[in-house]
Parts: structure tokens; sequence; C-alpha cells
């Protein structure tokens, strides 16, 4: 069967992981802090989200290897009495939306005080879903590992977890 390990492996690879990240505290999984792409969906176009395309760079906290990316969403409604805050993130309580997580096909080796810099790109395609291109790289080691994701057909590992991961805020 070694015939088949190349192309079994590039599929393992390509596809995004749906589900729960938990961890007892933040620090034990995250090198880093989160990076942020905010979208004002009141000003944007339909154009700006056929292409999400940005730049990240994380100061690594501690010694580690990266394997992957983990992605999720807030949303944030304003209401005329209170904001209220749907989060998805892995250190709030679960909701029914999961988190995604994009292996990388080589993991990077990083000591605290090092920079990732990154890019993530999300491209609309005719599957009414995204083709995804992550790429993260140690600028100062020229050192880099990349991949493309399909995010049509991800693999699922479901938890079950409490559901309710809502924020009310009262707006002043």
């Amino acid at each position: 069967l070694f015939f088949v390990n190349d192309p079994a492996t590039t599929e393992i690879y390509t596809r995004s992981i749906v589900g729960s990240v938990r961890c007892v505290q933040e620090t034990d999984t995250h090198l880093a802090q989160e990076a942020r792409y905010r979208v004002d969906f009141t000003t944007c176009t339909i154009a700006q989200l056929q292409n999400i395309n940005f730049d990240f760079s994380f100061k690594i906290m501690k010694v580690g290897l990266v394997h992957g990316v983990g992605a999720w969403f807030d949303a944030t409604f304003l209401g005329s009495q209170q904001v209220v805050v749907l989060t998805t993130s892995p250190s709030s309580p679960a909701t029914h939306w999961y988190q995604m997580r994009f292996l990388l096909p080589t993991p990077l080796a990083f000591n605290p005080g090092q920079t990732i810099v990154g890019n993530f790109s999300l491209v609309a395609n005719k599957e009414q879903s995204f083709d995804v291109k992550i790429k993260l790289c140690i600028p100062e080691l020229k050192i880099e590992s990349s991949n493309d994701y399909d995010i049509k057909d991800p693999e699922y590992r479901w938890g079950s977890y409490n559901y309710g991961g809502y924020q009310q805020q009262t707006q002043n």
C-alpha cells in the first residue's frame, strides 16, 4: 500500500477539520495571540466577500510546533437597547457552530520571541464555498509551510459540549 501514501497524505492535508477545540487553559494549545479580520456587513461589497485575503503576524509566546491554524467567527449585533455577540471562539462556551482547523503538511518549530508571518486567502468558488490557501513562515529563518484547502468537504470531529456561546452586553 506504499503507492497510496502520497495521494492519501495530500487528501488528508487538503481537508479542513470541523469540530470543537477545547483546552483547560488557552495557553495549553495556543502559541500566540489570535489575529483578527473584520468585516462590516453594512458597508462591504459582494466582491469583497468573494475574495478575502489578509496578512497576519503572531509573536510567539513559548517554544512549540505549529501544526496548523484554527479559524472561527464572532458576529456582533448592534441593537438599540443592547449589543449581542455570538462567538464561536474555542475559549467561549460551545455553540452549534464549530471551529475549523487547517493542518500544515510540514509543522514549523518556533522559539519565544520569534514572529510567524502569514497569509490567509479565501476565494469564492462555484460550489457555494471557498478555496482556502494558508501560508506561514518564519522570516528570519526563511522557512515556510503552506497548503490549499477544500472546505466544501471537511472532516468532521464532533464533540459533546454544552451550547450557548453568546454574550450579552448592555449598550451605554
